[in-house]
């Protein structure tokens, strides 16, 4: 599980910012189907990543106090990758 959360927390560490981006973008030029998308996908990833916290805390052996730091990350864009980084 430790590996799919790795996984999940750079993934969403990139949609997130895109998804962003996209968005900047999108009141330029009129980009709904992308915005669709990549919305669709950062919520489906989003919401993996609260649940995988919360299962790959006590194999990490995180406190609570990271375990909410950690579940806080996923508001920051490119705050999962954070995570991935320095506490896995």
């Amino acid at each position: 599980m430790v590996k799919l959360f790795r996984c999940l927390a750079v993934v969403e560490g990139i949609v997130f910012p895109l998804l962003l981006l996209a968005a900047a973008v999108n009141t330029v030029v009129a980009l709904p189907a992308l915005i669709a998308v990549l919305g669709a996908l950062h919520g489906a990833l989003f919401c993996g990543y609260l649940v995988l916290v919360l299962v790959v805390r006590r194999p990490l052996q995180w406190n609570k106090t990271t375990t909410v730091l950690a579940l806080v990350a996923a508001l920051l864009p490119g705050g999962t990758w954070w995570v991935e980084r320095n506490w896995i």
